[in-house]
């Protein structure tokens, strides 16, 4: 893995976290496995990067740190906002977990 697919990585899920916001139900419902396989393919990507020299950069460590707090923010307000909509529907509860992992950094 390389810092460059980490950025691309980064800016798809930035990406889809737009189109979601944007999205009704059933497009929702599309986006979100793609939002979940990125999350993950990201906390892969920065898992083997931490394993290079850039584990001893700190000022890289704190970006990367403040950007998984960024998506983590633009995660949960989809989630609160999700949560508002859906309600306790069991449809939405897919939906719900999917955003529970993009703020938790999954």
């Amino acid at each position: 893995m390389s810092q460059q697919q980490l950025e691309e990585i980064t800016q798809t899920i930035s990406g889809l976290l737009e189109q979601i916001a944007e999205a009704d139900v059933d497009g929702r419902e599309e986006l979100l496995p793609q939002l979940n396989l990125r999350i993950e393919e990201r906390r892969h990507c920065l898992g083997a990067l931490l394993d290079t020299e850039l584990a001893q950069d700190r000022e890289w460590i704190k970006l990367q740190l403040d950007i998984t707090r960024a998506l983590a923010k633009r995660g949960k307000t989809q989630l609160d906002k999700q949560r508002d909509a859906l309600g306790g529907y069991r449809k939405g509860r897919q939906q719900v977990s999917v955003y529970q992992n993009v703020e938790l950094g999954k």
